[in-house]
């Protein structure tokens, strides 16, 4: 949990889409907390895991965590990338992930 500033000037000509500026630079200006994750169990305890479906894709999870979807996309990606999940399968274009049982049944 940080704080940052960051210096951003408009883009000349706009884009049809994406940003209207540009980052220049990132400043951390303070470290207000910090998280130790040790194992995939302390990763699924912040998640609420029993709130999803089996499986789930990355719009549930952002609906679950009240958050965008990038964000439960990048968590999805972690959960992948640990072992904590597995791909599922595809619902039209989303994949559907689904919580590994030797981790759920410690995590809940």
């Amino acid at each position: 949990m940080i704080e940052a500033e960051e210096l951003r000037v408009d883009r000349t000509p706009k884009r049809r889409r994406g940003k209207p500026y540009r980052t220049l630079d990132q400043k951390l200006t303070a470290v207000e907390d910090t998280i130790e994750l040790r194992t995939v169990f302390d990763l699924l305890a912040l998640l609420p895991i029993a709130e999803l479906p089996v499986p789930f894709d990355t719009q549930e999870l952002s609906a679950a965590l009240g958050r965008p979807r990038w964000l439960a996309q990048k968590i999805a990606y972690c959960l992948r990338c640990t072992g904590a999940a597995k791909v599922d399968g595809k619902r039209g274009h989303a994949q559907l992930y689904r919580v590994r049982r030797s981790y759920k049944r410690r995590a809940a």
